[in-house]
């Protein structure tokens, strides 16, 4: 299965990934796409090769379109491969560029640390490297370190501004309308967590020393939820009883669930605190480059928000309330879907990704390539 590590442990029967043995980055392990029915090779290439990401590209030799998509997934705990099921569709229809996110574990301290901000300027360097006419989509906790990216670029009057922006279940005001999580995040101060999940990864990995927000503990995290989700029948129930991804065989959704990285520590405690307890996007305080980041100076970036109305992670209202901060974008450069009986991880899985959130996503890229 795509390079995971197997293990022993299993819950309601499916296998779990070992957090303490996961690898610097984990294979997308796409090969081929699926063209009407014949199996098309996909060719994958690396622009860059950062200390914390390395930025990939993905396409096919008989793709018609030219238009350009870059792949932000959050820098949450996950690999990028669990978004595989949406990076397959996109694929179809655009050459593909995805930010892969590397495991702290194996990064070493050399580097130094990597910060909230550093996770902009990452997004910003991407950017760039790819070149004009691009469409950019930030991935659920990614999608406010991608906006403020786009943001930046945008107020230079930078040659590069992407095309569009698409936002995916991201708290861009989190309190908009507040889930669980956020109320988890919310009521302990920073140093509840520095000093209760922060941890140094041991000696004998690249990364000895560094501290992180570890595998392990994320892990008994998504397994509590995952347990409320079976004893619910949420979304979560019924994608390992019935899992409706795409190659179930090579990418079954347990291990995409549950195959997870360390987190750098500054990261992880800059995105409590900026995100969910200051909400320094919303009041303009993010700093990037020594200036504040002010999303309404986007006014020719499109802008698309994507939601789920049972998603209990980014809940309903979050994600949109990106067109509040942008004022000056006229109506023909907005778009927001709201999906029906759509939790947060069918927006990027399985039957409904494929069958309404894509459609959406290309008719909207579509419709902003023909406009400019």
């Amino acid at each position: 299965m795509i390079g995971m590590k197997e293990t022993k442990s299993t819950m309601f029967g499916h296998p779990v990934a070992d957090p303490f043995n996961q690898p610097e980055q984990l294979p997308l392990g796409i090969s081929h796409v699926s063209l009407g029915s014949r199996q098309v090779p996909v060719e994958s290439r690396e622009l860059l090769d950062l200390p914390f990401a390395t930025l990939r590209a993905y396409c096919h030799c008989e793709q018609k379109s030219s238009s350009k998509v870059l792949v932000v997934p959050p820098l949450s705990g996950h690999f990028a491969v669990l978004f595989h099921d949406l990076i397959l569709g996109l694929l179809e229809n655009h050459e593909v560029y995805l930010a892969e996110w590397k495991n702290a574990r194996h990064v070493s301290l050399d580097h130094g640390p990597f910060s909230f901000v550093d996770n902009i300027d990452y997004v910003v360097r991407m950017v760039s490297a790819i070149g004009p006419n691009l469409n950019v989509i930030g991935l659920c906790q990614s999608a406010v370190p991608t906006f403020a990216a786009v943001s930046s670029i945008h107020r230079s009057k930078h040659p590069l501004s992407p095309r569009s922006v698409i936002l995916m279940a991201g708290p861009i005001d989190p309190l908009a309308n507040p889930t669980r999580v956020v109320g988890l995040l919310r009521q302990h101060p920073l140093d509840w967590f520095r000093e209760n999940v922060i941890q140094q990864v041991p000696r004998g990995h690249r990364g000895e020393y560094r501290t992180v927000y570890p595998a392990h503990i994320h892990l008994s995290g998504l397994l509590a939820y995952l347990t409320r989700h079976v004893l619910e029948d949420l979304e979560l129930s019924k994608k390992i009883t019935a899992d409706d991804g795409t190659r179930t065989d090579t990418h079954p959704f347990m291990h995409l669930f549950t195959s997870l990285m360390d987190l750098p520590s500054e990261h992880f405690l800059d995105n409590i605190q900026s995100i969910y307890h200051e909400q320094r996007l919303l009041n303009g305080s993010i700093r990037y480059r020594g200036v504040n980041v002010h999303p309404e100076v986007l006014c020719r970036t499109a802008l698309m928000t994507v939601e789920g109305d049972n998603d209990d992670i980014a809940a309903p209202g979050q994600t949109f309330a990106a067109h509040k901060l942008c004022p000056n974008l006229s109506d023909d450069l907005r778009q927001h879907l709201q999906v029906e009986n759509c939790g947060h991880f069918s927006l990027f899985h399985g039957r409904i990704c494929r069958e309404v959130v894509l459609p959406e996503i290309n008719a909207f890229i579509s419709r902003i390539a023909g406009r400019a």
